[in-house]
């Protein structure tokens, strides 16, 4: 739950504001900024559901995938929770890295 709390915090971006009207089955799109080895890229998410739930579902994509894989999953559940669906690094709408050596394990 920390994690997401800081997730949070780092949101840059946001296409749909975060008022107390917000439709629990509109898709939302953000974006935060993530430090790499050779400094920040931006990482996109979707997110589904009232943005002040506590109930948290993170749904995280296969390797060559992305987070709208997730769409009707994420619309289905988001009534009971805030869904966010990222995509990793170097899929989907997310930044790819600038050097392709620091995709590899250190």
């Amino acid at each position: 739950m920390v994690i997401l709390k800081e997730f949070d915090e780092l949101v840059v971006t946001s296409r749909a504001g975060q008022a107390d009207g917000v439709r629990v089955n509109e898709m939302r799109e953000n974006c935060v900024r993530c430090l790499g080895p050779h400094g920040l890229h931006k990482m996109v998410y979707s997110e589904w559901g009232d943005p002040g739930n506590p109930r948290v579902l993170v749904c995280v994509h296969g390797l060559t995938r992305n987070g709208r894989d997730f769409d009707v999953l994420a619309n289905a559940l988001a009534s009971d929770y805030r869904v966010v669906c990222p995509d990793i690094v170097g899929r989907g709408r997310s930044d790819r890295l600038l050097v392709a050596d620091d995709y590899a394990l250190p």
